[in-house]
């Protein structure tokens, strides 16, 4: 029976010790480890965007409308910048930019053919630019479908880019 009782008193021991050297988290007055995102990931830099941003609407070779630049890291304005959009299709278009909620960032702008508009950036935040053909004798009414999400569903007339706007750094 003795030895019964060194098996059990051994593994007590050991068992014991290996709770007492087991992690336990943070007890009251100790620090805790704090796991956290490091400052500014997935943030836009502002250090990277531009003071001026010029875009021109044209067709490509097989007569769809595109941007030039693409969208894309080109697309990053400061807060204080402008954009020029030159219009190289063949009749009158409107420019708008539009926030996530579907709202205009700023008011939408006629430009006629051969023409180029100056735009102000808005405020910091992302946006979606588009460009249509000018419906009636103004473009108070903007661009249709600039929230839409889908390449086709009504999506015909309407072309749109995401754009960034930051603070410059």
């Amino acid at each position: 029976m003795h030895k019964r009782y060194a098996v059990v008193a051994v593994v007590a021991v050991v068992w014991g010790s290996a709770c007492a050297t087991r992690s336990k988290g943070a007890e009251a007055g100790e620090p805790e480890t704090v796991t956290m995102e490091s400052q500014g990931a997935g943030a836009r830099d502002g250090s990277l965007c531009k003071d001026s941003l010029s875009i021109s609407v044209k067709l490509d070779d097989s007569g769809r409308k595109k941007f030039d630049p693409a969208p894309g890291s080109d697309w990053l304005l400061c807060n204080t910048g402008t954009m020029t959009v030159t219009n190289d299709l063949t009749y009158t278009a409107c420019v708008a930019i539009v926030d996530s909620e579907g709202k205009n960032a700023v008011t939408p702008k006629s430009v006629s053919s051969g023409g180029k508009t100056d735009v102000s950036a808005p405020a910091d935040g992302l946006y979606t630019l588009g460009v249509c053909q000018q419906k009636g004798s103004d473009c108070t009414s903007g661009c249709a479908n600039l929230t839409d999400t889908g390449e086709g569903g009504g999506v015909t007339d309407t072309i749109k880019g995401n754009l960034s706007v930051v603070t410059s750094g």
